[in-house]
């Protein structure tokens, strides 16, 4: 006689509850649910930053990829342009091929983690969070910089460039503000406070990041 698999030991424990629970026979429905013991493994679970976290990071970084300089444009900008013009710009969620307009990969601001979460990265402090356009977003993926090839650039190029972030709600006006849905608001109120006075906080730019992708204080030397 074969010992008995996995499967046919988890089917006789089953089978043992359920006939346990049936007699009320307690000490049997023990037995039955120690056969059964099971640890589920722990899932971290991954916070995402905030929209108005985000739009302070694409504000403090003007609007440029971190890696390779370029300008790029804000996302829920583009969305308005695609809601009054969808023939000419027409949007889908998740940018598809042949059904969302090329714009939106060659020019959303999109966000990245410097040190990815995967490999200890903070997902929400705004010292490793950085402005990124589509491709090298898709490039670095999961990769520490020096892994990608990259290199953070520290100072933006063009410091008059705010993604048309400014555009934002004047258009939306000027258009006789249709409803955008409570994401789009979302968005617009975050742009606004972002613009505002004193919110980029000294903090959010208190960081410098290595060749290996790992943060440092201002003023620490590498490897420090």
């Amino acid at each position: 006689m074969t010992d008995p698999t996995p499967v046919d030991q988890m089917l006789a424990a089953v089978q043992s509850l359920s006939v346990a629970l049936l007699a009320d026979d307690k000490a049997a429905q023990q037995q039955a649910l120690t056969d059964l013991a099971f640890a589920p493994a722990v899932v971290p679970v991954r916070r995402e930053p905030s929209v108005r976290s985000v739009a302070r990071v694409y504000a403090r970084d003007r609007y440029q990829c971190r890696y390779c300089g370029r300008r790029v444009v804000l996302s829920a900008m583009l969305r308005l342009l695609s809601r009054l013009h969808p023939a000419a710009l027409p949007y889908q969620a998740n940018w598809r091929a042949g059904v969302a307009h090329p714009v939106y990969a060659a020019l959303s601001a999109t966000l990245d983690h410097v040190v990815p979460v995967a490999l200890g990265g903070h997902s929400l402090d705004e010292a490793n969070l950085v402005c990124a356009c589509w491709s090298c977003n898709l490039r670095k993926a999961d990769l520490r910089m020096a892994d990608a090839g990259f290199e953070l650039t520290l100072e933006p190029s063009h410091r008059d460039w705010d993604g048309l972030s400014s555009s934002y709600r004047p258009l939306w006006d000027a258009a006789g503000r249709p409803d955008l849905g409570s994401h789009e608001r979302e968005w617009m109120r975050a742009v606004d406070a972002a613009a505002a006075p004193g919110a980029i906080a000294a903090s959010t730019v208190a960081y410098e990041f290595d060749g290996l992708g790992a943060p440092r204080a201002e003023g620490q030397e590498l490897g420090a």
